[in-house]
């Protein structure tokens, strides 16, 4: 019995001193113990470069950007809220004539003005322009430009989950034949839109040019009628002349002949900036397509009974009126080399598969609201009205329309394109209108 009290301590002490030698070992190594694990992040939805993703409204937002610099001799301006709600608006603006740009800095926008850009990041939408690399009827140079930007868009900041462009006056153009083209954009907004396409558009030119020339005959110094010098200027070559017959007894009696034979509304364009664009945007389209580009061989000329009364009241006779129509009509002009370029950037099939949405003011003498119904109109041809909604406004001028108007529009479009509902009705309240636009004046 005390043999056994003796080997029972015993063996108590060897146990503990074994567990005392195994702890040491342990504490002794620190790659034994594991470090606390910290629980692992949940996932996140990001894009590839680790940034929450822009495209789900919604999740964590990235900081806002603004982002500017030159692609391919354009310059660019980008514009992203940091509440991106997922949709680019690409913004083509219209025309910059070479004289008005002559030493001036070259300058971007990312969206029409700054009161509509600003309006537009405050709901959501991220917007990006191009100057294009030239100025005058840029459509070719400005549909690479856009494409181009859009590319660096998605490169740089992720690929939308919507895509808009919003071309104005000559960047319809590029929008309205871009949307024919490709699939890369989901919707167009075009406004103050040049619906008759550019051959159609310079025929309407080419009619001032001859109800000028029957009036008051055309300067040889500005080339011809049909082909007007390459290198023609308005405000150094041709507004002295017509401001010096305007200024004449005769001179508002015959401008507005010459205004109603042409075919151009009245508007507080006429008349200075639609000969501008009938003389010097003419001369850059000649020089760019190797030859003229309007014709009359499929084109009438007259006046109505409406407008031949109005004549009257201003002191215009009928023998002015008839023999007037008469020498337009007397001059038949082909199509010249040009138009195949004219055509291509660009007239418009109507066949279209995507949302397009016409945006127009009530008056508009350089791009007649009849442009927009001669784009209706083709699109009936094609049988394509599904996809084609119209927007008219108060607005007297061209393209003259408020920011808050600008964002209805999108907006309207932004919700067909992602609902599937075409817009109708626009508020009265913001200075929308329902009107009916005339025909298209020529073929």
């Amino acid at each position: 019995m005390s043999r056994l009290r003796v080997v029972v301590p015993g063996i108590a002490v060897v146990l503990v001193l074994v567990l005392l030698f195994l702890l040491g070992r342990t504490f002794a190594n620190p790659l034994v113990i594991a470090p606390p694990v910290a629980p692992a992040p949940q996932p996140t939805l990001t894009g590839d470069d680790g940034n929450p993703d822009p495209t789900k409204p919604g999740q964590d937002k990235r900081p806002a950007q603004d982002l500017n610099g030159v692609l391919g001799g354009a310059a660019y301006e980008i514009r992203v809220p940091a509440d991106w709600n997922g949709t680019l608006v690409l913004y083509a603006h219209g025309l910059r004539n070479t004289s008005e740009a002559r030493g001036a800095p070259r300058e971007v926008s990312a969206f029409l003005s700054d009161k509509a850009e600003d309006l537009m990041l405050e709901n959501g939408y991220a917007v990006a322009g191009s100057a294009y690399r030239q100025d005058g009827w840029a459509v070719a140079e400005g549909i690479d430009d856009m494409r181009a930007l859009f590319e660096y868009f998605k490169a740089v900041v992720g690929q939308p989950q919507t895509t808009l462009m919003a071309g104005f006056s000559m960047g319809s153009v590029i929008a309205l034949s871009e949307l024919e083209r490709n699939d890369l954009y989901d919707g167009v907004l075009a406004g103050c839109p040049v619906g008759a396409g550019t051959s159609r558009t310079f025929d309407a030119m080419l009619a001032l040019s001859l109800a000028y020339d029957a009036v008051y005959g055309w300067p040889s110094e500005w080339g011809t009628p049909a082909d007007v010098r390459d290198d023609l200027d308005f405000e150094r070559d041709v507004q002295p002349t017509l401001t010096e017959q305007y200024g004449e007894p005769d001179g508002p009696r015959n401008f507005e002949l010459i205004r109603i034979l042409a075919g151009i509304p009245k508007g507080a364009e006429w008349w200075t900036r639609v000969w501008g664009f009938a003389t010097e945007t003419r001369a850059d389209l000649e020089r760019r397509a190797g030859g003229p580009v309007g014709q009359n061989l499929d084109h009438h000329y007259g006046v109505s009974p409406k407008d031949r009364q109005h004549l009257h009241a201003v002191g215009v006779s009928d023998k002015l009126i008839n023999d007037t129509v008469e020498r337009m009509g007397a001059l038949r002009i082909a199509p010249g080399a040009g138009r195949p370029y004219a055509e291509k950037y660009a007239d418009f099939s109507g066949l279209i598969s995507r949302p397009v949405l016409l945006l127009g003011t009530r008056t508009d003498a350089l791009i007649a609201p009849a442009s927009s119904q001669a784009y209706n109109q083709t699109v009936d041809t094609a049988g394509t009205q599904q996809w084609l909604a119209n927007a008219w406004t108060s607005g007297k001028g061209h393209c003259q329309f408020s920011p808050g108007q600008i964002l209805t529009a999108v907006d309207a479009l932004n919700d067909w394109v992602q609902i599937g509902t075409k817009p109708d009705k626009f508020p009265a309240s913001q200075g929308f209108i329902t009107m009916k636009p005339p025909s298209w004046f020529q073929p």
